[in-house]
């Protein structure tokens, strides 16, 4: 599995020539820029080996940048980015990225899509078969692999997108606003698929996300980003995640509010009140404590370990509503 650490990162897009760092491989939006533009402001943050983390934070805030970074794409004009202590030099065979536009190639079939980076990587046919079909049962859609896109729902679409890192066998999965362009009931049913996954699989995911609701049912860490430049306003911890009947709980519904509250604090909208600013722990029954500006206590994340355990011990009739 594998930890993330964004070191005191900082990027500017449209940085003038020569700056080397700051120098992007992904020739996006930011690629495209004349004038600097800093994404993101000394952004410290810690990501455990199996942990789960949610980036919420207004348009614009750098959460996409962060994931590029993390994929090895995009390297910061200052601070580290890196994966297992290692400094990230290029893009990572084990890390897996999933757009918004998912990347699916429309005039290939879904098993020759799923078995794209197998393909690059020179795996034998007869293991990509193999790691394709348990990839494809592992979202459902065992027996169609000859189907093209086109044929396919939204939901099934994002499935196959997943499929593909799954059929990679990453274990470092980084998803940006995956779940943005399906309506509210087959979000839920992909939520609770990418929930299971992390379950069972017990890979470290990041995802990218506006959706508070989404953010606070699959995040096992919280992190809420202030408007351009980003940086880190507010970490909740969410113990609660992968347990059961988590959605319609008491503590999920809580911890939405307080997660909008801490938004709209970002956003200059609200006062942070006083004796807040440290973002001191959860009140008595609220599972989720906070911390402003940075990240927990010991300046990490707790893991995912513990919320899979707990997860695991619930999944036997759990719907993870």
């Amino acid at each position: 599995m594998a930890t993330l650490r964004y070191a005191h990162v900082s990027h500017e897009y449209g940085a003038p020539a020569g700056t080397g760092r700051g120098a992007a491989r992904h020739s996006g939006e930011g690629a495209a820029r004349t004038a600097p533009s800093l994404a993101l402001s000394d952004v410290d943050l810690s990501i455990a080996d199996g942990e789960s983390v949610a980036l919420i934070g207004p348009s614009g805030c750098g959460k996409s940048t962060m994931l590029l970074m993390a994929a090895g794409l995009l390297r910061p004009t200052s601070g580290e980015v890196l994966v297992d202590g290692a400094p990230q030099a290029g893009p990572r065979r084990q890390t897996s990225l999933i757009l918004q536009n998912l990347g699916l190639l429309p005039w290939k079939t879904v098993r020759d899509n799923v078995e794209l980076g197998l393909r690059l990587r020179k795996v034998g046919a007869h293991e990509r078969r193999e790691r394709c079909d348990r990839a494809l049962e592992g979202v459902g859609l065992a027996g169609m692999g000859s189907k093209y896109p086109a044929e396919l729902s939204g939901g099934m679409r994002q499935r196959v997108a997943l499929a593909r890192s799954l059929a990679l066998d990453c274990d470092l999965l980084l998803m940006d606003e995956p779940l943005s362009a399906l309506d509210e009931l087959l979000r839920e049913q992909i939520q609770d698929m990418l929930l299971d996954l992390w379950v069972r699989r017990g890979h470290t995911q990041v995802i990218v996300t506006h959706s508070i609701e989404e953010g606070v049912f699959l995040g096992r860490r919280i992190v809420v980003m202030t408007p351009s430049p980003g940086r880190v306003f507010r970490t909740f911890d969410n113990p609660g995640v992968g347990t059961d009947g988590w959605r319609a709980s008491r503590g999920f519904f809580e911890l939405a509010r307080r997660v909008r509250e801490s938004l709209a604090q970002a956003r200059g909208e609200r006062d942070i009140p006083a004796g807040d600013v440290t973002g001191n722990g959860a009140a008595d029954g609220d599972p989720a404590g906070g911390s402003a500006v940075g990240e927990g206590a010991d300046g990490r994340a707790t893991g995912g370990c513990e919320a899979r355990g707990r997860a695991k011990e619930a999944e036997d009739g759990s719907t993870h509503r």
